[in-house]
């Protein structure tokens, strides 16, 4: 038998909370917390240990890139799915440059959602500990510059294949 993945769900909306329970609790997920509030957030992830943590932006206490920012002093940092209405720009590429492995705009289709959580569990989070931006000699890294330059080019980071993209580019790059 597989071993389910294990998801916290942090949103301030109880109603989001409750259909997130109702649609994903299945023979591969499993719902091992939530909560509303961003101040105790943390501290859930680091005590319950999820693979994956699906969070609102907006939230009581702090708000999610708080949390994503201190996401680095976690012991085992999972992958990040933000699912909010936030539908700014700077804040979805703020988000990503703190550590969102992925970013949805509500109302969600919790069959895309079940199937990014099974997808990102099963390839761990690409972010290598919480990616570092900077080399040791102050520079971007290979990976920031060319998340930098498809944001200016205006590719949204949640869009379909945009990891897919990224990645590319770097292989690309690597290979010259």
């Amino acid at each position: 038998m597989m071993q389910k993945i294990k998801v916290f769900v942090a949103d301030d909306n109880p109603d989001f909370t409750c259909a997130i329970k109702d649609n994903l609790s299945s023979d591969k997920i499993e719902i091992v917390g939530t909560s509303s509030n961003g101040v105790e957030v943390i501290d859930m992830i680091e005590k319950l240990s999820p693979q994956v943590v699906v969070m609102d932006i907006v939230l009581s206490g702090i708000d999610g890139l708080k949390i994503l920012k201190n996401a680095e002093l976690l012991t085992k940092r999972p992958i990040f799915i933000i699912a909010t209405t936030i539908r700014g720009d700077t804040v979805m590429e703020e988000a990503v440059e703190l550590g969102a492995d992925y970013y949805m705009l509500k109302p969600i289709d919790f069959g895309v959602l079940e199937d990014r959580i099974i997808s990102f569990a099963a390839k761990g989070s690409k972010r290598r500990d919480a990616m570092l931006i900077f080399s040791d000699e102050g520079e971007l890294t290979l990976e920031a510059q060319i998340t930098k330059i498809m944001h200016e080019l205006g590719v949204p980071a949640h869009i379909k294949g945009y990891q897919y993209m990224r990645e590319a580019i770097m292989m690309a790059v690597e290979d010259m």
